[in-house]
């Protein structure tokens, strides 16, 4: 008889690609669309340019089949891309069902406006791209929607919500290092973890300023990993930073070691324990 075969340790090509996917940072937005079949919206990672050119600019966006927005776009014809600011996470956990409001209504969670195409636009998002459905095509689980871009909105300066790693973070602009210039004063680039720098730069560098009055030195700050990385790459010369995460190739020399609080208002249920016992947070130099 014919033997049946078993393949083994077959790789989960599907596992294998939600986590590579996962570690690809994307804006979040909300699409938005209303008209014969109604309002409705849906938070979204799958929205991409495809091109500036012609009549119309041109974007994409993917819904899952089972969204009541996805069949929703194709009977209205139209869409309302809301990109949204870092502050706005509440928003996108709203119409990704993540919180759900009392009323049932997701579109209570903020202020809206109508756009030419009928479509609801944040009062106040990062960007917004009212457009009218050019093309659909389902692939798998999702549609692809292919929009026409009619108005483009920018409501003010802010930083994009990004999701990566499975969780919410926001951007932040890594500027390149400075050129060393010949015969230049020498200079001293320190980085510094931003939730201590207010209370030990101002102070240090106006030392370093009276006993090296011929030398120069200049702050980069930022989160743990911002410093980091600029001292990675060479933008900063030296830092203080907490001792977590350092990773090997950074020499570090303690400096200090301060006990953190917590300040809660007196009616918080966390304020009713005694004598809390958070880890103690330690600040290192590294090179």
């Amino acid at each position: 008889m014919p033997e049946i075969g078993v393949r083994k340790n077959v790789p989960d090509i599907r596992a294998q690609f939600i986590d590579g996917m996962s570690r690809a940072a994307t804006c979040v937005s909300v699409v938005t669309t209303d008209g014969p079949a109604g309002r409705f919206g849906v938070t979204v990672s799958a929205m991409s340019s495809i091109s500036a050119d012609g009549e119309h600019p041109t974007v994409l966006i993917c819904v899952h089949h089972q969204s009541r927005s996805a069949a929703a776009i194709i009977e209205n014809g139209t869409f309302c891309i809301n990109v949204l600011r870092d502050d706005q996470s509440s928003i996108a956990d709203c119409f990704a069902d993540r919180i759900r409001r009392a009323d049932g209504d997701k579109f209570g969670c903020a202020r809206w406006v109508r756009e030419s195409t009928g479509a609801p636009r944040l009062a106040d998002p990062l960007a917004a791209f009212d457009c009218r459905v050019l093309s659909t095509e389902r692939v798998g689980t999702h549609h692809i929607f292919i929009g026409a871009v009619e108005t483009v909105v920018t409501a003010g300066p802010g930083a994009a919500l990004i999701y990566a790693d499975r969780a919410y973070g926001t951007t932040q602009r890594i500027e390149a290092p400075r050129p060393k210039t010949a015969g230049a004063r020498p200079q001293l680039t320190i980085g510094c973890n931003q939730v201590f720098a207010p209370y030990v730069m101002p102070e240090l560098l106006t030392r370093m300023s009276a006993s090296h009055p011929d030398g120069v030195a200049s702050l980069v700050d930022g989160d743990q990993r911002r410093i980091l990385e600029s001292l990675k790459s060479g933008e900063t010369d030296i830092a203080l930073l907490s001792d977590f995460e350092l990773g090997a190739g950074i020499a570090a020399t303690m400096l200090a070691e301060w006990q953190p609080y917590v300040l809660l208002p007196t009616a918080h249920a966390l304020a009713e324990r005694a004598h809390p016992r958070p880890r103690r947070s330690r600040r290192r130099a590294a090179d």
